[in-house]
C-alpha cells in the first residue's frame, strides 16, 4: 500500500489506497501553516466527511474503507500533509 506522505495544496485532491477488512485504515493530516485549515475525504458510495484542523496541528482518523481507494481533498486555504497507514 502506498500511503506515503503527500503535500496537498488548497483546492487539490489526492487518492490513497486502503486496507482490506477487517483492518482499518488510518488517515493522518498535518496542517503546515499557522492558521486553521479544512479537508474532506470520501470513499466509494459513502458521503464525504468534512473536518477542520487547527493551526500547525496534526490529526488522525481511523476508518474501515474495505480496500477501496479514498479521495482526500484540501478544502481550506492552508497547505496540508496527508498520509495513510
Amino acid at each position: 500500500m502506498d500511503g506515503s506522505r503527500r503535500t496537498v495544496q488548497p483546492g487539490r485532491s489526492t487518492q490513497f489506497p486502503s486496507w482490506i477488512w477487517p483492518r482499518n485504515t488510518t488517515l493522518h493530516v498535518k496542517n503546515n501553516e499557522d492558521r486553521e485549515g479544512s479537508y474532506s475525504f470520501a470513499c466509494g458510495i459513502h458521503p464525504a466527511e468534512d473536518h477542520g484542523i487547527g493551526a500547525a496541528q496534526e490529526a488522525s482518523l481511523d476508518r474501515g474503507f474495505g480496500g477501496l481507494p479514498y479521495t482526500f481533498t484540501n478544502t481550506g486555504s492552508t497547505s496540508l500533509d496527508a498520509w495513510s497507514t
